[in-house]
């Protein structure tokens, strides 16, 4: 084999998609011509360079413990809205201008009162944890914004 045919298997070899018996040939070549052989172990330093910054980054413990924290979160935040959300609703559907004018408050009211108090905490405490928790956790002091 000639070294323009060598060159031009080169990168298949390297990736192991040559035949058995072409690779085989290639590797003989290689034996035997220094300047392939250079060029063949350039390719495979490119090709380790790639996968080294190709590959995923390493996740940590703490990363992972952030993630979790930011899922129970949301979780709360959702529940917050959910609370609120049906709250408002029955407020501001006649409750709040009964609650105002009639002096016997329904129960219904008073729930729907309730769901909103609770839906505000629920909110009102999830951000103030995800505050506490971002500020504890927080890598970029000393970058300037």
């Amino acid at each position: 084999m000639n070294c323009e045919r060598v060159r031009a298997r080169l990168s298949a070899l390297v990736d192991g998609e040559l035949p058995p018996a072409e690779a085989a040939a290639v590797r003989e070549h290689l034996a035997a011509c220094p300047t392939c052989r250079a060029e063949e172990a350039e390719l495979r330093r490119l090709r380790e360079e790639v996968a080294r910054h190709l590959a995923p980054p390493a996740v940590d413990e703490e990363e992972w413990g952030e993630m979790a924290r930011t899922v129970v979160s949301r979780q709360a935040r959702r529940l917050g809205w959910g609370l609120l959300l049906p709250a408002v609703l029955v407020l501001v559907g006649g409750g709040l201008g009964m609650f105002f004018v009639d002096p016997e408050v329904p129960t219904w009211v008073r729930i729907g009162v309730g769901a909103l108090v609770g839906g505000l905490v629920a909110l009102f405490v999830s951000a103030l944890a995800d505050r506490l928790e971002a500020r504890r956790h927080e890598r970029y002091e000393e970058v300037e914004r």
